[in-house]
C-alpha cells in the first residue's frame, strides 16, 4: 500500500500531496473484490503556499486528524498567522470531511512533523524535526542543527506542553508528560537517518533506516547501493 493511505477497517484515506493542497479522500473498499472501490466523499484543504508532510490519524469521535506543515500565513483553509519558516498544521476533520478546526504549532525556523500518535487522555503527541531555536511554541533552546522536538495537543489542538531532544539515529522513550525515560544510540561510522518506527510490544520495537555506513559499530553488513534500508 502506497505510504500516503492509510487503511482502518474498512476505511482507506487517500492523502495527496501538491503544492496547493491537501486532497484527503474516503474510499469504502470491498475486501473481496479490491477493484471495486467507492469514494464516499473527498475534501481538498490549503494554501496557495507550500503544505506538505502530510499524516493522517483518526479521533475517537469518528473524524480524522491530518498533521502537515505549511510556510502560509493567513489566507483560505488557514486561520493563523506563520510564526516563521514552515510550521505545523493541524485540521481536524469530522466524519463527513468537513473542517471543524485548525491549528498552527511553529517556531521561527522550519518545523516538519514526522509522526502523530494518539495519547490515552484523547489528545495527540507530534514528532517533529526542527530548526529553530527557542521561539514562539518552540520553548527549549536547539540542541544542534536540527533536533527532535515532540509537541503534546490535547483534543482541541491546543499545545499542553513540548520538548527538544537532539541525536541521530537516537531512540528516545519519553513518557506521557514528555519526561525522558531512557535513550538509545545506534549507527555505523557515517550518517545513518531514520526512516520509521513500529512498536510490536512495549519492549520490542522494529526500527527502519536510510544508512550510509558500511558494516561497523551497530550494522552488521555492508551497503548493497547507494540507499539502502537498513532494518533493526
Amino acid at each position: 500500500m502506497h505510504e500516503n493511505v492509510v487503511e482502518y477497517g474498512r476505511l482507506i484515506v487517500n492523502l495527496h500531496t501538491m503544492k496547493f493542497a491537501v486532497w484527503v479522500c474516503l474510499l469504502l473498499v470491498n475486501r473481496l473484490y479490491a477493484q471495486v472501490v467507492t469514494i464516499q466523499w473527498n475534501r481538498t484543504y490549503g494554501t496557495p503556499a507550500y503544505d506538505g508532510y502530510p499524516l493522517l490519524i483518526t479521533t475517537l469521535d469518528g473524524g480524522l486528524i491530518v498533521c502537515g506543515n505549511t510556510d502560509a500565513g493567513l489566507i483560505l483553509d488557514k486561520t493563523a498567522s506563520n510564526k516563521g519558516g514552515t510550521d505545523i498544521w493541524l485540521i481536524k476533520l469530522n466524519s463527513s470531511g468537513h473542517k471543524v478546526w485548525d491549528r498552527t504549532i511553529g517556531s521561527a525556523g522550519q518545523d516538519s512533523p514526522r509522526a502523530i500518535v494518539k495519547t490515552s487522555d484523547g489528545g495527540f503527541m507530534i514528532a517533529c524535526t526542527s530548526e529553530s531555536s527557542k521561539s514562539f511554541d518552540k520553548l527549549e533552546d536547539s540542541r544542534g542543527w536540527e533536533d527532535y522536538w515532540i509537541v503534546k495537543v490535547n483534543q482541541d489542538g491546543q499545545k499542553v506542553w513540548d520538548r527538544t531532544f537532539v541525536g541521530d539515529l537516537w531512540l528516545v522513550r519519553i513518557s506521557d508528560d514528555g519526561t525522558k525515560l531512557w535513550d538509545k544510540t545506534i549507527g555505523g561510522s557515517h550518517d545513518d537517518n531514520h526512516s520509521s518506527l513500529a512498536v510490536l510490544d512495549n519492549i520490542t520495537f522494529f526500527l527502519g533506516a536510510l544508512p550510509f555506513s558500511n558494516r561497523s559499530f551497530d550494522k552488521s553488513e555492508d551497503q548493497r547501493g547507494n540507499y539502502d534500508c537498513w532494518i533493526l
